[in-house]
């Protein structure tokens, strides 16, 4: 009998310590869960401020572009050699040097399309490796106990 009473207490040992062994896996797993939310959350915070500072940096752009943009093209064609407003009869209105004006047109606006291309590829080029911190894989097969 009293054999069976040892063999009845060490069941009952064992499964206190398996369920001390559980309670300290699942502890684990949600130490691990709250450091990766703690990271999401960081990731989120940081996206939200960049996001914001676009914002602005972009209604700032637009403004700028629609008061000036349709000034400056109308004043700019009104005040050109390229056009003879004043032109008798036989004489041409239009320049004969006006496709210099074309050729520097197109050369700036690509200009300035590069420049805002290698910008932006600079930008995301930055953005990508700090986001390679938030995607690196974490390890989840031994335990870490601090």
């Amino acid at each position: 009998m009293i054999e069976y009473d040892d063999k009845i207490d060490e069941c009952n040992m064992m499964i206190c310590n398996t369920s001390l062994a559980m309670q300290t896996v699942w502890n684990h797993i949600a130490r691990q869960d709250s450091k990766t939310n703690t990271k999401i959350s960081k990731a989120n915070a940081a996206i939200a401020v960049q996001t914001k500072v676009e914002s602005a940096q972009m209604r700032t752009i637009a403004l700028l572009t629609m008061i000036y943009l349709p000034l400056s093209s109308v004043a700019a064609i009104f005040s050109m050699d390229m056009f003879n407003w004043e032109a008798v009869d036989g004489q041409s209105i239009v320049s004969k040097h006006i496709w210099l004006f074309a050729v520097l047109t197109v050369g700036l606006t690509l200009l300035t399309i590069a420049a805002w291309f290698l910008g932006t590829r600079r930008v995301k080029a930055m953005a990508d490796k700090s986001d390679n911190y938030f995607n690196a894989p974490q390890r989840h097969d031994t335990f870490e106990y601090v």
